[in-house]
């Protein structure tokens, strides 16, 4: 199922604006017995394989960017992305034994520089972001580095994914954006998108996900909806 064709985009906003798609996304996972984003995992942790250089961004503390590293071994490699000081650090001493990981303190966007961070009250909260967030409570809010993924590529060649996760809590537009050489290398094998349509929303940006999915297709990649709000792109011919 598309879910970013129009028809969906407005049922889904329609229902925003009611307040019941949370509920119903909830009852609707209970009924079919399954939990949040359980078969993005299942299709994000199938299509990583030994070897790959995978970009996890937006690691948090790591919950993914250490099974990645177990995945790709000794030959492979993880950059994870986390410009969160507090989160970063975490991130860092939960993969100090995967000696194939490098931990980057850097936020991905489509411009490089230093832009405003929004820490949650919550300590290590994967909804801190880029976006600020009217229902999530904001701490503090601190400079953090910026760059395209790009720039990161240019500047380590040998680290150029060829697989990434993405995950960064309604700013997945400009990550992609950034990275549109990234896209375009036939060395990038699979994309691995959580699409936050209410942060997207919230921020103006309601056709967003609709152009992640064009942008996707149009670099050469198949899309597939897992859910609701998760997105696996292969390129073709990758199976």
């Amino acid at each position: 199922m598309d879910y970013s064709s129009p028809f969906l985009m407005g049922l889904r906003c329609v229902g925003r604006k009611l307040g019941v798609l949370r509920p119903v996304q909830i009852v609707w996972r209970k009924l079919r017995g399954e939990a949040y984003e359980q078969d993005f995992e299942r299709a994000l942790l199938n299509g990583i394989k030994p070897g790959d250089v995978v970009w996890d961004i937006g690691a948090n503390i790591g919950f993914y960017t250490s099974k990645f590293a177990d995945i790709v071994g000794p030959t492979g490699k993880v950059v994870g992305f986390e410009p969160s000081p507090e989160t970063s650090q975490t991130l860092k001493t939960n993969c100090a034994g995967h000696p194939n990981v490098v931990c980057e303190q850097i936020a991905l966007s489509d411009v490089a520089g230093e832009a405003d961070f929004h820490i949650a009250a919550e300590a290590n909260s994967p909804v801190s972001g880029l976006a600020q967030r009217s229902a999530i409570p904001v701490a503090q809010v601190c400079k953090v580095r910026v760059m395209t993924g790009d720039e990161f590529a240019a500047a380590n060649p040998a680290l150029a994914p060829s697989k990434m996760k993405i995950d960064v809590e309604g700013f997945e537009l400009e990550v992609l954006r950034g990275m549109k050489s990234v896209l375009a290398s036939p060395r990038l094998k699979a994309a691995y998108i959580e699409v936050h349509f209410s942060s997207l929303a919230e921020r103006g940006l309601t056709g967003a996900p609709t152009e992640i999915a064009a942008m996707l297709k149009e670099g050469g990649f198949k899309v597939r909806w897992t859910d609701a709000s998760h997105i696996e792109a292969i390129r073709a011919g990758q199976g």
